[in-house]
């Protein structure tokens, strides 16, 4: 078979990995004397290096992130996070064990491109991610009840909201941080301050979500209930 016959049998097979390096790995192979076995196993890793590449790239365009972001760019020195906890949440390891993470700070801390960036490595690492802002939310809700179809993202928001709260699993970083700057100026150490950040719009989440399984007919109670419900059947 010719050359050309079988980059076409590989376009019409749509792999694209194994046709875009079929010149440059058979050609080495060959300069190389390499086994047919060895020359192929290299296609087919070129082939999964594509597929690879693609699926990242669609789900990257299904999480609808705003802008692309990166733990590299991001400042450590001027936010007061918690560098170490940032990167072990950048390695996506609380999907597995199916925890929350939430960040809490004020306006210019860093909330959403740590946000970003760990959505995004958790993306490259073969995880399914949804970005949502404040706004947006509030505004599918208020779509979905005008299309009469209210009730349905906030049965999901309820459903997420509904595992009893632990306080003991939270820190006040903020206490801590502050706990740090009176030492550093006890010892007699230069303290920066940072400048105060200006206030954000405050939008009433809960309020959109009751509006929305007021829509649907349902309280938040009630939605909560009917949602365990439906687990216990699926359980039966």
């Amino acid at each position: 078979m010719e050359r050309h016959e079988i980059v076409e049998l590989l376009g019409q097979l749509k792999l694209t990995g194994m046709r875009a390096a079929y010149d440059e790995v058979v050609a080495a192979g060959l300069r190389a004397e390499h086994s047919f076995q060895r020359i192929f196993g290299e296609l087919l890793l070129a082939q999964l290096a594509d597929h690879r590449a693609r699926s990242t790239a669609y789900r990257m365009g299904v999480a609808r992130f705003p802008v692309m972001k990166n733990l590299a760019e991001f400042d450590f020195a001027v936010s007061p996070v918690n560098q170490g906890l940032v990167r072990e949440l950048h390695e996506g390891g609380f999907l597995a064990t199916q925890r929350n993470a939430v960040l809490i700070g004020g306006t210019g801390t860093g909330k959403s491109h740590i946000a970003i960036a760990i959505g995004a490595n958790c993306v490259r690492n073969g995880a399914r991610v949804r970005f949502f802002t404040a706004v947006d939310l509030v505004n599918q809700l208020e779509a979905e009840a005008r299309a009469g179809k209210a009730g349905k993202l906030a049965d999901q928001l309820v459903e997420s909201l509904s595992a009893p709260f632990r306080p003991e699993a939270y820190r006040d970083e903020f206490q801590e941080r502050l706990n740090e700057l009176i030492e550093a100026k006890l010892k007699g150490k230069t303290v920066a301050v940072a400048p105060k950040p200006g206030k954000a719009p405050v939008i009433d989440m809960m309020e959109a979500l009751k509006r929305s399984l007021a829509a649907h007919g349902a309280s938040p109670r009630k939605a909560a209930a009917g949602q365990k419900e439906r687990s216990r059947r699926k359980a039966g």
